[in-house]
C-alpha cells in the first residue's frame, strides 16, 4: 500500500511541467504578478530552497525500502524480503517508465528522474542479489545437513565397534573378535574418507555465501550514506556469523571421527598376538597378579577376594581391558562441542 501511494506520487512528479500534486490550486494571473513583483524574501536569507515534494518522496520511498528487519536470517524470511521488494520494484519501474513519464525536453525533472532511477536500479540489484543468495543458502544448508547425519552415523558405528571389543555387564566381555574388529574399522575409515569431498563442497557454498552476503552488506551501507541514513541491515552479518559456526561444526566433527578412527585402529592394532606392546603388557599384569596375591593368603576367608579378582582379570585379554578404557574417550568426542 505504501509503495503503491509513493509510486502513484512519482508517476504524477513525473508529469511535463507539473512539480505539485493534484489538489494545489493553481495560482491566479493577478497572484502571479504580484509575486514576482514581492521582493525576494530567500535573497536577504538563505539561498537554498526546499527541494520538490516528488523528489523528497523519492527519498522517503528509499529509507523505506533501506528498512530491512527481518526476524531470523532463514531462507523463509530473506524470501518474504524478497517479495517486497520485488513489489515496490515493479510498482516503480511502471511509474517511471509509463506513458505519463515525463518526455525528453524542456520541463523534464531531472533532478527527480535521477532520484527515481536510483532507487530502481538499487532495487534492481538487490532483488537479485536476494535470488542468487537463496539459491546459495539453501545448498549449503542441505550439504551441512547431510553431513551432520551421515557422521552421526558414522560416529554411532565406532561406537558399537568400541562396544564389541568392551567389557560389558550382562555378557562378561566382549562380543567382537579382533580380526572383524580390525577389518570394520578400516573400512569405517574408508568410508569416512569419502566425506572429505562433500566437506570441500559445503566449503565451496560458504564462500558462495559469504561474498554474496558481503555484497549485500556494502551495497546496502552505500545507498544509506548517498541518502545520508545511518540505519544499518544486520541480518546478512547474522546469518554469515550463522554460516560459520555451523560449517566448524561439521568440519570438527569429520576431523574428530577421523582421527579417533585411527586412534581405534591403532589400538587393535597393538593389541595383536604377537605385539610387542600386548606381550609386555601381559607381563606386567601377570606381574602385579602375584605380588597382589600373597598379602590375601593371611587374611581370613571371608577377606580374601582380592586374589580372586586378579584372577578373574588374568582371564581377560588385554584387548578387553585396554578397550574398556579408550570406550569412554569416545562418549565424550562423537559431539564437537562436548571436545573441551
Amino acid at each position: 500500500m505504501v509503495a503503491g501511494g509513493f509510486a502513484l506520487a512519482l508517476k504524477h512528479g513525473l508529469k511535463p511541467g507539473q512539480n505539485q500534486f493534484r489538489g494545489e490550486r493553481p495560482r491566479s494571473s493577478k497572484q502571479e504578478v504580484a509575486a514576482e513583483n514581492r521582493p525576494s524574501q530567500c535573497s536577504q536569507g538563505s539561498s537554498e530552497q526546499p527541494p520538490p515534494l516528488a523528489v523528497t518522496v523519492a527519498d522517503c520511498l528509499l529509507l523505506c525500502v533501506l528498512q530491512e528487519p527481518l526476524p531470523e536470517p532463514s531462507v523463509a524470511h530473506i524470501q518474504a524480503l524478497l517479495c517486497r521488494l520485488e513489489s515496490v520494484s515493479h510498482a516503480l519501474a511502471k511509474a517511471a517508465t509509463g506513458p505519463e513519464a515525463a518526455p525528453d525536453g524542456p520541463d523534464r525533472d531531472s533532478a527527480l528522474e535521477h532520484k527515481v532511477q536510483a532507487v530502481v536500479r538499487y532495487l534492481e540489484q538487490r532483488t537479485a542479489s536476494l535470488r542468487a543468495l537463496i539459491r546459495e543458502q539453501r545448498d549449503l544448508e542441505a550439504g551441512v545437513k547431510g553431513m551432520l547425519g551421515g557422521l552421526g552415523g558414522l560416529w554411532t558405528q565406532l561406537e558399537e565397534l568400541h562396544t564389541g571389543v568392551t567389557l560389558t555387564k550382562e555378557a562378561g566381555r566382549g562380543y567382537r573378535d579382533l580380526a572383524s574388529a580390525q577389518t570394520d574399522a578400516k573400512t569405517l575409515f574408508s568410508v569416512s574418507a569419502h566425506y572429505r569431498n562433500r566437506l570441500e563442497s559445503c566449503q565451496a557454498n560458504l564462500k558462495a555465501c559469504t561474498e554474496r552476503l558481503q555484497e549485500l552488506m556494502w551495497s546496502h551501507a552505500h545507498t544509506s550514506s548517498s541518502v545520508s541514513s545511518s540505519g544499518e541491515s544486520r541480518w546478512p552479518e547474522l546469518l554469515l556469523q550463522s554460516n560459520i559456526e555451523q560449517f566448524d561444526k561439521v568440519q570438527e566433527s569429520f576431523l574428530s571421527l577421523q582421527q579417533q578412527t585411527r586412534t581405534f585402529q591403532a589400538h587393535l592394532e597393538g593389541l595383536g598376538p604377537g605385539s610387542q606392546e600386548a606381550q609386555e603388557a601381559q607381563e606386567a599384569q601377570a606381574a602385579e597378579a602375584r605380588s597382589a596375591t600373597a598379602p590375601c593368603s593371611s587374611r581370613p576367608p571371608h577377606q580374601r577376594t582380592c586374589a580372586s579378582v586378579d584372577a578373574e582379570a588374568e582371564t581377560l585379554s588385554f584387548c578387553e581391558r585396554s578397550a574398556l578404557q579408550l570406550s569412554s574417550t569416545i562418549k565424550h568426542l562423537r559431539k564437537p562441542g562436548k571436545r573441551k
